[in-house]
């Protein structure tokens, strides 16, 4: 329980933005949200391809093209979803 509210005030310090904590006006509230929703995604994509560099790298240097093949696929698969995040 302790972690969960632990993370819940760093997510909420990370992604929410100046916003009143009352959610009174639903509006501004599924706007908030749907804009968190999108960074989350987006920063889940990004690390994605860090994660994919780094093994696009090693597929390099040990001369593997059919991994590389794979790799590079995915690479451009998560770029174009990032792309549309933002």
């Amino acid at each position: 329980a302790k972690f969960e509210k632990t993370l819940s005030d760093r997510v909420e310090s990370i992604y929410l933005k100046d916003f009143d904590s009352n959610f009174e006006d639903y509006e501004k509230l599924s706007l908030e949200l749907n804009s968190v929703i999108r960074r989350i995604k987006m920063d889940a994509a990004k690390r994605e391809l860090k994660e994919l560099s780094a093994k696009i790298k090693n597929a390099e240097m040990l001369g593997d093209a059919k991994e590389l093949q794979k790799l590079s696929t995915m690479f451009k698969n998560v770029s174009e979803r990032l792309s549309n995040y933002g």
